[in-house]
């Protein structure tokens, strides 16, 4: 193995996934590796208006007609955590209400994956 390999496995191995990433670009780009730009990492998807993998979720549902205990019951977590949620998303979107975030979803093309 690689020197380079087992360094990164040894500062690496203690932390969750997404740490070890996150390390692993640092360990890279240390070394001089060329990081092109966020979006070079893999797995990473980037929403319009700085909305979270989450955020995009709840608003999918929104946008379906879902009110907020619905959509608790969905994605397993608590009503003020979608209202939480909810709240974001009107603020990222500059909207005023649900009806306002589910064309915003429709205009950025949101809704179909």
């Amino acid at each position: 193995m690689p020197p380079a390999t087992s360094s990164l496995r040894r500062a690496t191995s203690h932390e969750p996934p997404d740490q070890r990433r996150s390390s692993a670009w640092r360990l890279c780009e240390r070394a001089g590796a060329l990081r092109l730009d966020a979006a070079s990492e893999p797995g990473r998807v980037h929403y319009p208006a700085g909305l979270s993998r989450r955020e995009v979720e709840v608003l999918r549902l929104v946008a379906a007609g879902k009110g907020n205990r619905e959509i608790a019951e969905r994605l397993f977590v608590s009503h003020n955590t979608v209202a939480n949620h909810v709240r974001s998303i009107l603020t990222k979107t500059n909207t005023a209400n649900r009806t306002e975030a589910a064309t915003f979803a429709v205009q950025h093309e949101l809704l179909g994956k």
